[in-house]
């Protein structure tokens, strides 16, 4: 919740949504930090775990419509990464996990 936290401070009125595991990020709900919570085990993500893979169509509006995503996934390979760059969000940026 650091980070959320510091992104709120830093960009008070910035619309900040968390795809992860809901039992934590719902965290950043109950604070105040995030406008909502995307469950990472939704099955029409799956496929954004794959090279080469066909999406969802609402998967991909739904990176498509950010400015940034930052991503604390583990990804060596950068297979999410890619796969999410391709929905059109203007700036990845891959943290350290």
């Amino acid at each position: 919740m650091p980070v959320l936290a510091a992104l709120r401070e830093r960009f008070p009125s910035t619309e900040i949504e968390v795809l992860g595991y809901p039992r934590i990020a719902s965290l950043g709900l109950l604070g105040g930090l995030a406008k909502a919570v995307h469950a990472i085990e939704s099955p029409g993500l799956a496929m954004f775990f794959a090279k080469g893979g066909s999406f969802d169509s609402e998967w991909r509006e739904f990176f498509g419509q950010f400015a940034i995503v930052i991503s604390y996934l583990f990804d060596p390979d950068k297979i999410f990464e890619t796969n999410v760059k391709s929905c059109g969000p203007r700036q990845f940026i891959a943290a350290q996990h």
